[in-house]
């Protein structure tokens, strides 16, 4: 080994690199230990919450599952992406898995990672879930014409038309005609969108359907396409152009069909127009306030909120609360606590652009809608978090979105912590 008269290594040694390798990697590997079991021990301390999260995110095996057939939560299981995924193994549990009940909890059904075939969905087709959040709107089926056309009695027509994963063409179109439900159709982004695509569409809408048609954001939309339809578009929203981001926005655009739009939650929630204060003050008369509370795509700054401060609305559905563009801080909070909406959907609780910490969550600990907190994504989660607060969680809610570093376990560590936590019967 190359050295220098006072024993150090000669400058630009090849060994120096091999040898800063090496050391980085026992301390990641004496890292990783210390991690891993620390995060052993915190599933120790929280058993129920390392039965949901397991079954939700570990990549157990077919044996390990087996074992402990009685002890997992199946309908994490069903949606768990990183199970060994087969057809024979979905057999094996056919009658504990959760095949799927609603929009919210389509368990297999809505698994995107499953083999999909068309074998696999004709073994299980009376499990399956058909409908809302089911088949009909999983993206990763291998949609071909014969797929649609092989289980054309099961599907559920109106979301297979709002489906943008079918390989839409004219001809595809052509072929289930009768079957389409054409308002869903209208709305879809993914068909090959042109002005005799929209001629053809027309013949099949009544004036209630083209409001689909109005909120779709890749027809070819310019003020020619606005005239052409000038008396069928919806202009106003829920849903109307009002409040589709798609089209060529400009205060031009606006001026000339001043009276047709919706200025209301069509305009003002829209984040597509070219928002300024100058927009803001010459229509002050007409913009719904509470809208615009919520609309992220206006120019926040301190100065801004400042200026309209008494216009803003600060409880409602569409309201600053939940507004994830504000100039957020904690002085902020603090000099408004008593006119935030704290709780429930839109709520302080539920927004993930505050300046989310320890302290924060501590100093407003009951303003909080805990339940609203426990699904916030934008919290800094940890372990220490998590025993910080840990009676007033929902843990089912964390679970959704937080895996406690359980994937960080080695297969000896969770066989380790289901034989305790199962024998010693610490699960709810």
């Amino acid at each position: 080994m190359p050295k220098t008269h006072d024993g150090a290594l000669v400058p630009g040694s090849s060994y120096l690199p091999a040898v800063i390798e090496q050391r980085t990697r026992i301390v990641n590997r004496v890292m990783g230990e210390l991690t891993s079991r620390d995060t052993e021990a915190f599933f120790r301390r929280h058993p129920d919450f390392f039965r949901l999260v397991v079954s939700r995110y570990y990549p157990l095996s077919e044996e390990l599952i087996g074992r402990y057939e009685d002890c997992w939560d199946w309908g994490q299981l069903s949606q768990n992406e990183a199970l060994p995924w087969s057809e024979a193994f979905i057999g094996r549990f056919a009658e504990l898995w959760n095949w799927g009940s609603s929009y919210y909890d389509t368990g297999l059904s809505g698994n995107l990672v499953l083999p999909w075939s068309e074998a696999l969905i004709e073994r299980f087709a009376e499990r399956w879930m058909w409908g809302w959040g089911g088949l009909s709107e999983n993206k990763a089926l291998p949609w071909s014409e014969p797929l649609i056309d092989c289980f054309a009695n099961r599907w559920d027509w109106m979301y297979l038309s709002g489906n943008e994963a079918l390989p839409w063409s004219e001809a595809l179109i052509d072929r289930f005609v009768d079957l389409w439900v054409w308002g869903w159709l209208a709305g879809n982004e993914a068909l090959p969108w042109n002005v005799a695509l929209i001629d053809r569409c027309a013949e099949y809408l009544d004036d209630l359907n083209w409001g689909s048609l109005s909120v779709n954001r890749v027809l070819p939309w310019s003020e020619v396409l606005l005239e052409r339809y000038a008396e069928r578009w919806l202009w106003g929203s829920e849903p109307g152009l009002s409040e589709n981001e798609g089209l060529p926005w400009s205060e031009i655009l606006l001026e000339r069909y001043a009276e047709q739009w919706d200025w209301g939650y069509g305009l003002s929630y829209n984040r597509a127009l070219p928002w300024s204060e100058t927009l803001l003050d010459r229509y002050v008369e007409r913009w719904a306030w509470g809208c615009l509370s919520g609309n992220e795509a206006l120019p926040w700054s301190e100065s801004f909120f400042e200026r309209y401060i008494e216009y803003w609305e600060w409880g409602g559905n569409g309201c600053l609360s939940g507004n994830e563009a504000l100039p957020w801080s904690e002085a902020l909070i603090e000099r408004y606590a008593d006119r935030w909406k704290w709780g429930g959907w839109r709520g302080l609780s539920d927004n993930m652009g505050l300046p989310w910490n320890g302290h924060l969550i501590t100093c407003y600990a009951d303003f909080w809608d805990w339940s609203c907190l426990s699904h916030n994504k934008g919290l800094p989660w940890s372990h220490a978090l998590y025993d910080r607060f840990s009676e007033r969680w929902e843990i089912k809610g964390i679970a959704g979105h937080y895996d406690g570093n359980v994937r960080s376990l080695t297969p000896e560590q969770i066989e380790r912590l289901m034989r305790i936590c199962f024998l010693e019967s610490k699960f709810s």
